[in-house]
């Protein structure tokens, strides 16, 4: 069974074995439409889009001030800032002004910091999910809550009971259970064409191709081929191909820090 829907600003589509023991198509369909809710419910709290999402609210805070977040969003906010530190800030969240000022972004009522001064790291936490701002930030959690919402479904499928699935987020995919999946990637000269890397098992790839990227010190660079981190969960293989992308070093040391390996296609 598959099914697609259009949902953090891609198209996520979930495949289902229906041969998996015990499991009627009801059963698996169950599973699905727990999967998509797990995925709504990262995109209603961390969607920069939403202007009524935590992220959001968070966007508007002033330093001192503090807040009770929901796990997730800890959990996605404790790990960008663990990525940020050890890429030595390569990969930082806070670059929500810059796009906003780009105009890729919407402009919500957000705080006016300046853009070289919002990072993750100005996010203090205080136990219990509750958080407070060493200084004003701009956060825009697009290049690891994907990542994030993929593994989410997926653990919302096995809870279901679900052996083999895939989950594909418009290039941030996992594969669970003992199947094999066929992984494609476009080819960054030729938009038509799709190269097959390999197969993947029990694992997650995403892959960042062909557009600007936004550097959180020296602003907007153009990505020139495509850029793939293989990881054992999707929030982590997101997050790392932007250090990859920016640094262009496939031997950076913080994939073997997640048992990462990257795979770099040159246009």
């Amino acid at each position: 069974m598959m099914r697609c829907k259009p949902m953090l600003g891609t198209y996520v589509e979930i495949q289902i074995d229906e041969t998996q023991l015990g499991l009627t198509s009801r059963k698996i369909t169950h599973a699905i439409d727990e999967a998509f809710a797990s995925i709504a419910l990262v995109q209603s709290l961390m969607g920069f889009h939403d202007p009524y999402s935590e992220l959001s609210i968070m966007n508007q805070l002033e330093p001192g001030q503090s807040i009770e977040i929901h796990p997730w969003t800890e959990k996605v906010l404790k790990t960008a800032q663990l990525i940020c530190q050890e890429s030595h800030g390569l990969f930082d969240c806070g670059v929500g002004r810059q796009l906003v000022n780009q105009k890729l972004l919407p402009l919500h009522q957000i705080n006016h910091a300046p853009s070289n001064q919002s990072s993750i790291l100005s996010i203090q936490f205080l136990g219990n999910q509750v958080i407070r701002l060493n200084r004003p930030i701009c956060l825009d959690l697009g290049g690891i809550a994907k990542g994030f919402a993929v593994d989410e479904a997926v653990r919302a499928l096995k809870l279901c009971g679900i052996q083999n699935g895939v989950v594909n987020a418009g290039g941030d995919l996992r594969v669970f259970g003992k199947q094999s999946h066929t992984v494609l990637l476009r080819s960054p000269r030729q938009v038509n064409e799709l190269i097959q890397i390999g197969s993947l098992q029990e694992g997650a790839i995403a892959t960042s191709s062909n557009h600007t990227i936004l550097h959180p010190r020296q602003g907007t660079t153009p990505l020139q081929g495509s850029y793939s981190v293989i990881a054992k969960e999707c929030i982590y293989a997101d997050a790392l191909t932007k250090v990859l992308a920016l640094s262009q070093d496939a031997h950076h040391p913080i994939f073997q820090n997640y048992g990462a390996e990257s795979l770099w296609l040159p246009a």
